[in-house]
């Protein structure tokens, strides 16, 4: 992994110039959204919106909204090389006779090393929260004008099959409905769709 976690990530784009801090408190209704899109429309950098308005969380926004920075975050000197690793296992073929099993060795390892690996603890267990838990902490932005309400706009949703057991993990827009409730919007074609049977 690239980076030990996001606040190592927001170093190094700050090292890198490609970061600003606002430190004045902005709304996440609208107003956040509105400065991103100036942004990256004008490549500006990421933002950190260190104070935003009824939420002690800060927001980081535009994080990954240009080639420097996906390159920063992926730690490669070009986004086509991944482009290039991503194929060359794409295409990978039966080797043939010992010495084409053997030179596969290291590859095969690589792949090995892709599978998430099981752990009883890690960060993300830190702090839990079981009773009076609620959305409304945090700085959950409401996009467009137009948009039915707030939304969680690139989470990590993890779905299991419960058939199956077969496991998913995706990023699909969440609509928050309240400070308890989401609603999520999984297109037709989408795995999480198909892995837990919505037809």
């Amino acid at each position: 992994m690239a980076y030990s976690d996001l606040r190592d990530f927001i170093d190094t784009l700050e090292k890198k110039k490609e970061l600003k801090r606002i430190s004045v408190e902005v709304d996440p209704f609208l107003e956040i959204t509105e400065f991103a899109d100036r942004s990256v429309k004008n490549n500006g950098p990421a933002l950190l919106f260190e104070k935003p308005r009824g939420s002690r969380i800060p927001v980081l926004i535009n994080a990954f909204a240009s080639m420097r920075r996906m390159e920063l975050a992926l730690e490669v000197d070009s986004v086509e090389s991944v482009a290039q690793r991503i194929y060359e296992f794409l295409e990978m073929r039966m080797p043939e006779g010992l010495i084409g099993k053997l030179k596969m060795l290291p590859k095969l390892a690589e792949v090995g090393a892709f599978f998430p690996k099981m752990v009883s603890s890690g960060p993300c267990k830190d702090i839990i929260r079981r009773d009076k838990f609620s959305l409304n902490e945090f700085p959950i932005l409401h996009c467009w004008p137009q948009d039915g309400g707030r939304f969680i706009t690139l989470p990590m949703v993890f779905s299991r099959n419960p058939d199956t057991g077969k496991r998913n993990c995706g990023c699909y827009r969440m609509q928050v409905y309240d400070e308890r409730t989401t609603g999520m919007h999984w297109q037709t074609h989408s795995t999480g769709r198909s892995i837990i049977g919505v037809y």
